[in-house]
C-alpha cells in the first residue's frame, strides 16, 4: 500500500515485541513469493469470472477455490446473536476499567483460524477486515505458529531490543535476508516501525530532514536552529507542512500523522493539529497512456483547489 511505499515499513510494525518474528518468518526464498504471486493471479481471476455470472456459480466457485490453511472452516456459523451473551458480559467487566464503547465483540483467538474468527459465543464470522490489515495470511496459520515457537527466537521476543542503541547480533543477518532483499532498486535503507502511524511519522521527519539538509548545502544546523527548536520558533522549527488529501487516513498517533489525516471527524476532534493543507485525491483514468489529456486536466483542478 500507499504506506510501505512512504517508508518500507508497514509490513514489518504491530506490537514491537513482533517486530523479529515478522523479519524471521519473512525469511522465504523469492521463488516461493513468485509462487504465492502466480497462484493468487489464478484466485483472483477465478473470483473475477465467477461475479460475472449467477449466485449459484459464484458459490460454485468459491467453494472450488485452495484455503490459505488447512484448518480454514468453509462458511460462516451463527450460534447465538452478535454480541452474544458472553461478550456482553465480558463487555460490562471491561467497562468498570475503561472506555468500552469502540468494543463490539471479544474473539478466542485461540480457535480461530483462516478467515474466519470465532467470538467468545461460539460464532464463526468471516473477517474480511484482517483485524486492521494486520493478519495477511489469516488467523494461526501453521507457519506463523511454528516459527512463533521456534527457540532461536525466543530471547528476542523476551527482551524487546532497543534496535537504535543496542541491536542483537541476529538484526544485520535478519534484514538481509528479508526486508532488504526485497526492496527496490537503489533503495537499500531500512527503518522499522512499531505500526503505521508509526511508519508515517518517520517518513514526514526523514522528508523534512532531507529538504533543510538540502537547504543548508550539507551543513549541520546552526546555533539559532537548535536553540529556537526548542521553543518550538523558526529557523529551528520551520514552517513546513504535508499535503494531505481530503477523505484520507494516514493514522492516530502522532500528531504529524493525525494532521494529514481527514477521513472521520471524532478521531481529530478536540486534539491540536498542525494548519496543514488539503487537497481532493485526482480521480485519474485508466490506462494513463489512453487518458493524459483528461488526467492533467483532473490533477490541475485538484491542484487548483487546495485548501490552506
Amino acid at each position: 500500500g500507499n504506506k510501505s511505499c512512504l517508508s518500507g515499513t508497514y509490513l514489518y510494525n504491530y506490537l514491537p515485541s513482533l517486530t523479529f518474528f515478522s523479519l524471521y518468518v519473512s525469511r522465504r526464498p523469492l521463488s516461493d513469493l513468485a509462487e504465492f504471486a502466480k497462484d493468487r493471479t489464478k484466485m483472483m481471476g477465478s473470483i473475477r469470472r465467477a461475479l460475472t455470472g449467477s449466485s449459484a456459480r459464484l458459490r460454485r466457485s468459491l467453494a472450488s477455490l485452495p484455503a490459505l490453511q488447512p484448518s480454514d472452516p468453509y462458511g460462516p456459523l451463527v450460534k447465538s446473536s452478535i454480541p452474544g451473551p458472553k461478550s456482553q458480559a465480558l463487555l460490562a467487566r471491561l467497562g468498570s476499567m475503561q472506555d468500552e464503547r469502540t468494543v463490539r465483540l471479544f474473539i478466542d483467538y485461540e480457535k480461530s483460524a483462516g478467515n474466519y474468527a470465532i467470538d467468545a459465543d461460539g460464532n464463526r464470522l468471516l473477517d474480511v477486515y484482517c483485524q486492521i490489515a494486520s493478519l495477511a495470511l489469516g488467523y494461526n496459520h501453521p507457519d506463523v505458529v511454528s516459527s512463533l515457537r521456534n527457540p532461536d527466537i525466543t530471547h528476542l521476543f523476551a527482551n524487546r531490543p532497543c534496535l537504535g542503541v543496542t541491536p542483537p547480533i541476529e538484526l544485520v543477518n535478519l534484514l538481509e535476508s528479508s526486508v532488504a532483499s526485497m526492496s527496490p532498486p537503489g533503495l537499500r535503507q531500512v527503518m522499522l516501525a512499531m505500526c503505521g502511524s508509526c511508519a508515517n511519522e518517520t517518513a514526514f521527519k526523514f522528508a523534512f530532514i532531507h529538504y533543510r539538509h538540502k537547504l543548508r548545502h550539507g551543513s549541520p544546523p546552526t546555533p539559532k536552529e537548535l536553540r529556537s527548536s526548542l521553543t518550538n520558533q523558526t529557523p529551528g522549527s520551520p514552517d513546513l507542512a504535508v499535503l494531505g488529501f481530503a477523505g484520507a487516513n494516514h493514522g492516530r498517533s502522532g500528531s504529524a500523522s493525525l494532521s494529514a489525516s481527514h477521513h472521520k471527524a471524532i478521531c481529530k476532534v478536540d486534539y491540536p493539529a498542525f494548519d496543514w493543507p488539503q487537497a481532493v485525491f485526482p480521480r485519474l483514468k485508466y490506462p494513463l497512456n489512453e487518458n493524459v489529456v483528461e488526467n492533467k486536466r483532473e490533477e490541475a483542478t485538484c491542484l487548483a483547489g487546495v485548501s490552506c
